[in-house]
């Protein structure tokens, strides 16, 4: 046991930090949009597949980026707030989030 232990992560003061994954499909997202109503603003421009494409696309990838990374942190979240998690005591060296360890506490 440590006698000042400092905590270098807790979940459920991070929180949800993946959020620029789905942000950027959404940028190109809007952006489609906005040329596919460009296109038919004009009565003599036609709808080009590549605009259809990119709609499509960005959309999947906005949907998939999101439900993918924050399903992960739900479960996290959740395990911590269910107390199924482990809090590790010690020296921290090369600590890695991306273990998915929801709280880590060390000692100078």
């Amino acid at each position: 046991m440590c006698a000042d232990p400092e905590v270098v992560f807790d979940v459920a003061k991070e929180g949800y930090t993946a959020w620029f994954f789905p942000l950027i499909g959404f940028g190109f997202l809007a952006l489609s949009l906005l040329l596919s109503w460009n296109e038919r603003r004009e009565p003599q421009n036609k709808r080009h597949w590549r605009t259809i494409f990119m709609v499509a696309f960005s959309a999947l990838w906005t949907i998939v980026a999101l439900f993918g990374t924050l399903g992960s942190y739900l479960r996290v979240r959740s395990a911590r707030a269910s107390g199924n998690y482990q809090t590790v005591e010690g020296v921290v060296e090369h600590f890695d989030l991306n273990g998915m360890i929801p709280r880590l506490e060390s000692c100078r």
